[in-house]
């Protein structure tokens, strides 16, 4: 298939994709080194995909397809490959090759098909540790967006805005360490951030306010230990909220009130030592109390009453220093009945705090326990 043959399926297809990717393919004792571009790249009827592996070869497929492009090479050295199409549906697969992983270099261009909607690029650049430079402009026809660029931890520069259509944004970010700047507004139609920007430590400045159709802000902010000022209250929409801002020690301020719709607080704000203030009562909805407030060092007042369905209290004040008294219903015993598990609960507290609890409440008489800790790993 040659350039004419392309030009003139992109001529007939007003408004083609364009995705250049600059790869390494490295000497082995091999004679030849294969190179594997996406596992999965779908087009709808009507539409076409051709890959120019850069040396000369090139390769069409026209109509509905699933296409899984590899690629052998004479020798080794640097490549631009160019992907071109139309009505794509999906750019990426489920797994991507150690051969992919490793020998992407640069994003040149990732110019979406504007005939295509709904584009998934899940998984496209998963774990291509040595891609470097900046993340391009996401196309308005771009969708899903999970893991796009997990574990890419040398990628540089600044997050771009969330583009009008994207849903999901699970893992999209995360452990992209190299990344800097401010975290850009949630778009509307996002309704999963399940560990957007874990362990995205570089990242500064102010958390934004939670999109209105967000409904899982699991692990989202884990480990973003340079994030700073107040924490947005809690979108009408979110249920899970469990490690969201674990280990983000530079936020500061009050804590919100929770959400009515939450209804797991798990180990929510896990060692961020500089939130100041008084604790906000319990969500009714809320089953899962278990370290929200480990090492919370920095919270001020009395502890809240426990809210009517919380089954696990296990280590949730554990090392609040700052807390100086607790609601009457804290020192029942038998404890409520719906609370199952409460070991360590005020572990590591003040004295003042500690004394007032019963010895099953992990108070200062604590009875001794062979219970092995949680893991507190997002």
């Amino acid at each position: 298939m040659n350039d004419n043959v392309i030009n003139e399926l992109s001529k007939n297809h007003p408004g083609t994709g364009d995705i250049r990717l600059r790869i390494k393919i490295r000497k082995t004792k091999k004679a030849n080194q294969s190179f594997s571009l996406f596992n999965r790249i779908k087009t709808e009827e009507g539409g076409f995909v051709s890959v120019d592996w850069g040396d000369g070869s090139v390769e069409t497929l026209t109509g509905a397809t699933t296409y899984s492009p590899l690629h052998v090479y004479a020798k080794a050295g640097e490549y631009i490959v160019k992907l071109t199409g139309s009505k794509f549906t999906e750019v990426g697969g489920l797994t991507a090759p150690s051969s992919f992983r490793t020998t992407v270099k640069e994003i040149l261009s990732l110019k979406m098909p504007t005939d295509s909607t709904g584009v998934s690029l899940r998984n496209a650049f998963n774990n291509c540790i040595r891609l470097t430079g900046n993340i391009p402009a996401w196309d308005d026809c771009i969708a899903d967006v999970t893991c796009t660029y997990k574990d890419c931890s040398s990628l540089t520069g600044n997050i771009p805005e969330w583009g009008v259509n994207i849903t999901n944004t699970n893992w999209t970010y995360s452990r992209c360490t190299g990344l800097i700047g401010s975290v850009p507004e949630w778009g509307t139609k996002i309704t999963s951030a399940y560990a957007t920007y874990k362990d995205c430590a570089n990242l500064t400045g102010n958390v934004p306010d939670w999109g209105v159709n967000i409904t899982n802000a699991y692990c989202t902010y884990y480990g973003c230990t340079h994030l700073t000022g107040n924490i947005p209250k809690w979108g009408a929409k979110i249920t899970y909220v469990g490690f969201t801002y674990s280990r983000c020690f530079g936020l500061t301020g009050n804590i919100p009130a929770w959400g009515e719709n939450i209804t797991s607080a798990y180990a929510t704000y896990y060692s961020c030592k500089g939130l100041t203030g008084n604790i906000p009562a319990w969500s009714p909805k809320i089953t899962n109390a278990s370290s929200t407030y480990y090492g919370c060092s920095g919270l001020t007042g009395s502890i809240p009453k426990w809210g009517e369905n919380i089954t696990d209290s296990s280590y949730t004040y554990f090392g609040c220093t700052g807390l100086t008294d607790c609601s009457k219903e804290l020192l029942q015993d038998p404890m409520p009945s719906k609370i199952a598990d409460h070991y360590n609960c005020v572990s590591s507290c003040a004295a003042t705090v500690q004394q007032r609890f019963t010895e099953d409440w992990g108070g200062s008489k604590r009875k001794p326990s062979t219970r092995k800790s949680k893991s507190m790993k997002c």
